[in-house]
């Protein structure tokens, strides 16, 4: 069972209380007999663990150890495994990209003209995609043209929420020297935005010279570091304690699942369950009984799941954010095996890339057959010394060859962000992405990216840098935890 030293995470309380600024106000009374979560971390394991039993009223589900952990889970409790939050206009806007993509730039000349040419917005999905796709095509002007058409007639669509029109018009407005107009566009994100693209709006304008305050930022999102700086401010008196009450027997047996797979160190059962069971409901959960699953999943290595569902509710409650609920959402694991491996790299970059990439979990596998810790596909991982596949999975191996794999890449492109942004879409990718958007404004190059996934990674792994760069400041003093 993995679990931090206590002497280690007190340094990590102390030391981080010492680099923020905090803020006072408390949303949430203590419950009197309630650990508090530091209280468990500075303790054994065992003895959280022990806490946690010894105030259950309820049993586990039966068969948690067989090759069905939840096979006794009633339905309710658990997510669908083919549910999709794609939204209908999504499907159709890939659809239509799908349409388009092997046409040849002439004849999306033809298209957009006929679509220019509505009088309705029946066909402002299609008018979107087409706009997308003009960028293969840039830096021809007759393609940034087009594309900037195309893109003012979405917004002329009221009923459409064309925002990412927005910031691809006003991107190629600041690259041109106009950001008189794209400040407009900028403004007009605010209004029922929901609070990402408020906070990426915020940033942008930011490139034109406009500091823009936003009422509320999401401070641990890709742009609120942006926008509010790289200090996290957190409170000091938030309250987190551990119950394991939830008003629902059911998931008062689902903790008392975990609790037994812990104990009997059923990773990868334990990590099954986490996986299916049903995450709208867990948010509405008290939080002091949502506390005990986040530690006992912080505990045993399922990250992905507090990133899941402690993120979503600290960016809700920022006046939670507090030392002891940042060491869950940025666990400090393998920080000796990667600084040991990263000979000719920032260690702590490696450590932000990992938590986006794997969520430190060693037997991470991609769809597109990335694997480990750095998610690195075998073809490449030969190159930077991994000679069977199997090593992929292996810690040790796996970050030796991803730092070095990194570095290569820093080395060729010249900074870091083009290098995350190469080792997530491919250098070839970012290559081409250079010369459609020539610019020597880097922070407006990522802003360019076409890839929403590729933009969000390296802003994503830029905050995870930035927080990090906070706990792992001094990491002599850490010596080896997870």
């Amino acid at each position: 069972m993995l679990s931090m030293k206590p002497k280690i995470f007190l340094v990590l309380i102390s030391f981080f209380a010492g680099c923020t600024s905090a803020k006072k106000e408390v949303t949430t009374a203590p419950v009197e007999n309630l650990l508090t979560l530091e209280q468990a971390f500075l303790q054994p394991t065992e003895q959280t663990v022990e806490y946690l039993k010894s105030r259950m009223t309820a049993k586990a589900f039966e068969g948690a150890h067989s090759n069905d952990p939840i096979k006794n889970f009633p339905p309710e409790l658990l997510r669908e495994r083919h549910s999709s939050s794609v939204t209908e206009d999504k499907k159709n806007l890939r659809a239509a990209l799908r349409k388009y993509r092997p046409w040849k730039l002439s004849r999306k000349l033809v298209e957009s003209e006929v679509l220019l040419s509505a009088s309705s917005c029946e066909s402002v999905i299609p008018t979107q995609a087409l706009a997308f796709l003009m960028e293969v095509d840039f830096p021809e002007d007759v393609a940034i043209e087009a594309a900037l058409k195309l893109h003012e007639k979405v917004l002329s669509c009221p009923e459409f929420a064309g925002h990412e029109s927005r910031f691809r018009l006003s991107a190629f407005l600041i690259q041109k020297g106009n950001c008189e107009k794209a400040l407009q566009y900028l403004k007009q994100v605010s209004a029922g935005a929901e609070q990402g693209l408020v906070d990426r709006a915020s940033y942008m304008s930011s490139l034109c010279g406009e500091k823009q305050i936003t009422e509320k930022v999401n401070p641990l999102g890709g742009y609120g570091v942006l926008v509010s700086g790289p200090e996290v401010h957190y409170n000091e008196k938030a309250v987190w304690q551990l119950s394991t009450q939830s008003g629902s027997e059911n998931w008062d047996r689902v903790l008392a699942t975990l609790v037994e797979l812990v104990e009997k160190d059923k990773r990868s059962s334990f990590n099954h369950v986490i996986s299916r069971v049903n995450i709208e409901q867990f948010k509405a959960l008290p939080l002091t009984f949502k506390t005990s699953v986040w530690y006992l999943m912080n505990i045993s290595g399922a990250d992905l799941g507090v990133f899941q569902t402690l993120h979503p509710y600290l960016s809700e409650n920022p006046n939670m954010i507090s030392a002891v609920s940042l060491h869950l959402l940025f666990p400090v694991r393998y920080w000796q095996e990667i600084t040991e491996a990263a000979k000719d790299v920032d260690p702590i970059l490696v450590k932000s890339l990992i938590r986006q990439e794997s969520a430190f979990n060693p037997q991470a596998k991609s769809p597109a057959k990335a694997m480990g810790l750095m998610q690195l596909l075998y073809s490449t991982a030969r190159i930077f010394g991994i000679s069977k596949r199997v090593e992929l999975s292996k810690p040790e191996a796996n970050l030796k060859a991803g730092s070095k794999f990194l570095a290569s890449l820093i080395e060729d492109f010249g900074n870091p962000e083009l290098a995350l942004a190469a080792y997530n879409a491919g250098p070839g990718m970012v290559r081409q992405w250079q010369k459609r958007y020539p610019t020597d404004n880097l922070n407006l190059f990522v802003e360019m990216i076409p890839y929403s996934e590729t933009r969000e990674y390296v802003r994503l792994v830029n905050r995870n840098y930035q927080i990090y760069q906070s706990l792992l400041i001094k990491p002599q003093i850490l010596g080896k935890s997870h």
